[in-house]
């Protein structure tokens, strides 16, 4: 393990002195395509899944201020966070475009550019066409959740001239998606490792298996978030993907390993060190209600052993009179630089898998429901006898208590919250796909801030105006098509209300 993570780290400073930096404009990012063609599509691929997966300039902005934030784990305290948890959208120059064009300039540049060199245009290897198509996808996804319609048949392809991309359907991005993953899916699993990239994956260590099984789980990701929106489709999608591989166990889940040493890669260690946050009453009170052991994981008491949080929201007559040091911290395991960030885990397969079940009218749904809480709980090094106290105990741990299919989705949606802990913006998505858990609305009479949305959770990002200046044509047509650029504004997916 060690000699591959040096060979990792040799080949991404390679790649660091011969590639341009993040911070350059576009136009200067496809000033000289012919630059990056130069460099083995292993170093690029290896860089693409570091900056896919892992840390960049932009995931503070991204996952703290906005998803955990949104998600209502954190009460990030740093004036600079405090918009985004007010529900306010005068961030319309800065974060949404540093979001959206950090997207396009890191990893979905990368892993484009390896689509590109490895096409039948280029060395012709099909496996890793397929790979970095489905890390591209993973940025497709990212950012499609958090705008609607974006360029995705045309963005990310700045080096082959698309400077000004046009902004596809969310509905059209997300049919391609499942369809690109499906076919992505079959190579991977039918291909030669010898063909892979052994030393340069540091996701899978070049396992294929793996990689199948984190292909065909992401569609039924997204088959599960767009089924309300498309069910005909989608229901024929889910039943596919439970036919074939999909993450099973935590070995496989998909996350990102160092690559400066032997840890796992934490990126909330070092934020904790420049903005410690506080947690949200909102997840304290809900894991004290329905007794669940991971708020002793995750949550530090106060002095006199007691677990308090603080709303979000606050307005800024009441955020100067609170008592800051009565509020309890994150356990040291939500920040430990130890902890692995998980980006799809066993936990979240098996509750789709679940809700599937639900949907059908099959006979599995609680045992992949309770399946998912213990792997889910396992993650967080919960002892077993723990675990099986709250397993047997708690109303929360099961879905054969009631023949109420909203109730089983409830259940199914405050369990992926907690799973999804610390993949901050995928649980805000969660949150706005299946409604669960539920995020009340704010009142001023609770000295709450109710933002631009009279106190609801926002449905969505804003194009910034940086991009409507750039991209006019494409941005006004994708605003016209999908709705008002507002965070109220709901995406295609998102049909349940509110």
């Amino acid at each position: 393990m060690m000699k591959q993570i040096k060979t990792y780290i040799f080949s991404l400073v390679v790649l660091a002195m011969v590639m341009p930096s993040c911070s350059e404009t576009l136009e200067e990012i496809n000033e000289d395509p012919n630059k990056v063609t130069e460099i083995d599509d292993g170093y690029l691929f290896s860089k693409a899944v570091q900056l896919t997966f892992g840390s960049d300039q932009n995931e503070r902005k991204l996952q703290f201020f906005f998803g955990s934030q949104y998600s209502h784990y954190y009460v990030v305290r740093h004036n600079t966070g405090r918009p985004h948890d007010k529900y306010m959208d005068y961030l319309y120059t800065d974060d949404y475009y540093a979001v959206l064009t950090g997207t396009f300039t890191s990893g979905l540049k990368h892993s484009n550019k390896v689509v590109s060199m490895t096409s039948p245009s280029g060395t012709d290897n099909k496996l890793r066409n397929a790979l970095a198509k489905v890390v591209s996808i993973v940025s497709y996804t990212r950012i499609t959740d958090l705008y609607g319609d974006i360029p995705y048949s045309e963005g990310g392809w700045g080096d082959l001239g698309k400077l000004y991309p046009k902004y596809d359907p969310q509905e059209f991005i997300y049919k391609s998606m499942m369809d690109t993953l499906k076919q992505c899916y079959e190579t991977i699993k039918n291909s030669d490792p010898a063909d892979g990239y052994d030393i340069f994956d540091p996701l899978y260590d070049n396992h294929l298996e793996y990689w199948a099984k984190f292909a065909n789980s992401m569609r039924l990701r997204l088959a599960m978030r767009a089924r309300f929106a498309a069910p005909e489709f989608c229901e024929n999608v889910i039943k596919e993907c439970m036919q074939d591989d999909l993450i099973e166990t935590n070995e496989e889940n998909a996350r990102l390993f160092s690559l400066n040493d032997n840890r796992n890669y934490n990126q909330w260690s070092a934020t904790w060190d420049l903005m410690p946050w506080k947690m949200s009453s909102y997840i304290v009170d809900s894991l004290k209600r329905w007794q669940d052991p991971r708020l002793y994981y995750w949550v530090n008491p106060r002095p006199d052993g007691k677990y308090m949080g603080v709303p979000n929201g606050i307005s800024d007559d009441h955020f100067g009179s609170v008592k800051w040091d009565t509020i309890s911290d994150p356990a040291k395991a939500l920040r430990a630089p130890d902890m692995p960030v998980h980006y799809l885990t066993a936990s979240e397969v098996y509750l789709n898998k679940a809700e599937a079940e639900v949907i059908f009218g099959a006979n599995n749904a609680n045992e992949y429901f309770q399946k998912a809480i213990v792997l889910a709980m396992t993650l967080w090094k919960i002892p077993l006898d723990t675990i099986n106290s709250y397993m047997q105990r708690s109303p929360q741990a099961a879905l054969y208590d009631t023949d109420d299919t909203e109730m089983k989705l409830r259940k199914i949606g405050n369990q992926k919250w907690l799973a999804l802990v610390t993949n901050f913006t995928e649980a805000y998505t969660e949150i706005r796909r299946l409604g669960y858990p539920e995020i009340p609305q704010r009142k001023e009479s609770d000295g709450l801030d109710l933002g631009v949305t009279n106190g609801y959770l926002p449905k969505r990002f804003l194009y910034p105006l940086e991009e409507i200046n750039l991209n006019e044509k494409n941005a006004l047509e994708a605003i016209e098509r999908q709705g008002p650029n507002l965070i109220t504004t709901p995406i295609w997916w998102d049909v349940r209300g509110d």
